[in-house]
């Protein structure tokens, strides 16, 4: 009984957390991702309060770094906590951003390929407008594209859920 009541607490729950995580970040990404960019500026507040309260404990021997860091966690988890959507699409929109430029660097070189006579300028030109094509949906849909990632996570936490569950229950039978 003690043997299954081990594996039970070690690899079935937390696989069964990877699976209702997954279900949950299929069904509402969104919900999710606010929720865990809230829950990240909580965690950062309190964290900066922390490291204040430390700081002052500590006396003559704390840095001014540590003050002016604690308060830094403090205002980026409250910014973070107030505008999580906003701070959500700062990254894709930045990547979209960076995967057009960089497209169009292809691009040119696609050109200058084909003036030079290499034959394979044109692939090069079709992946190029391939990749400026992904590049401007990622910067005009900044949050869809960060809850389709979040979609494909939560597709992996149910696959990696349901292997735990079946590798760790093949061996606890052996």
């Amino acid at each position: 009984m003690k043997r299954f009541q081990n594996y039970f607490e070690r690899h079935f729950i937390p696989a069964l957390i990877m699976i209702v995580l997954g279900i949950m970040l299929l069904s509402r990404p969104g919900y999710m991702i606010k929720s865990g960019a809230k829950l990240l500026g909580i965690a950062m507040v309190i964290s900066g309060a922390v490291a204040i309260a430390m700081s002052r404990g500590l006396g003559r021997y704390a840095g001014g770094a540590t003050i002016v860091g604690g308060a830094a966690a403090i205002l980026a988890g409250l910014v973070l906590f107030a505008r999580s959507r906003t701070f959500l699409t700062i990254f894709p929109t930045a990547a979209g951003l960076l995967i057009i430029v960089n497209g169009f660097l292809s691009l040119s070189g696609s050109y200058k390929e084909g003036r030079s006579g290499i034959r394979s300028w044109l692939l090069t030109a079709v992946l190029s407008l391939v990749a400026i094509g992904f590049g401007l949906y990622i910067f005009l849909h900044p949050f869809r594209t960060v809850e389709m990632a979040a979609r494909i996570i939560g597709v992996m936490f149910i696959y990696e859920g349901v292997l735990e569950m079946v590798v760790k229950s093949r061996y606890h039978s052996l």
